[in-house]
């Protein structure tokens, strides 16, 4: 839907380049992602920013927050990843499933590659458990943290555990 639009209308529009963030980072495009970020954040610093509402500029910083904690996890930079990650779910409300859940996957993920292994999985388990549809994007998102750090615990049968539930999920949700 993006591409429909015209370039010029995009480059002006915060919500837009943050739309084109999330497909960047979709396609593994984070060398051009980053260039999109610091446009939204020029962005949200100029007149444009300022003429939108304050709820609205939350989400998009707390959403290109984020996509930063994912850059800063993927270079080993997972102190800074949980700080971003922690400060991202005070901006974005809990209903923003994949942007909120990408959060706790990479506070989960940087938590146990800073050593903080129980904690981290107490966090996820805890953030699962409160679920209320256990087959959203949230819910899903954070098994999948889950899964990814049984193996890197060489937990293997928690992993194929938590595998498993996730495929039991997706077939009957």
């Amino acid at each position: 839907w993006l591409r429909l639009l015209p370039e010029g209308i995009i480059q002006q529009r915060p919500d837009l380049l943050m739309v084109q963030a999330w497909v960047l980072q979709n396609a593994w495009r984070l060398d051009l992602q980053a260039q999109v970020l610091e446009q939204v954040g020029a962005l949200l610093a100029s007149e444009v920013g300022a003429s939108m509402p304050e709820r609205a500029r939350e989400i998009i910083r707390g959403q290109i927050l984020v996509l930063q904690a994912q850059g800063a996890y993927f270079t080993n930079q997972n102190e800074l990843a949980i700080r971003l990650c922690r400060e991202a779910m005070t901006l974005l409300p809990a209903s923003w499933l994949f942007a909120y859940g990408g959060a706790m996957y990479y506070l989960g993920m940087s938590m146990q590659a800073e050593g903080q292994i129980l904690e981290a999985e107490r966090i996820l388990l805890d953030a699962y458990e409160s679920c209320q549809d256990k087959a959203n994007s949230f819910a899903l998102l954070l098994l999948q943290a889950l899964g990814f750090n049984y193996l890197k615990n060489s937990q293997l049968e928690r992993a194929r555990q938590t595998a498993q539930v996730m495929l039991l999920t997706r077939t009957s949700g």
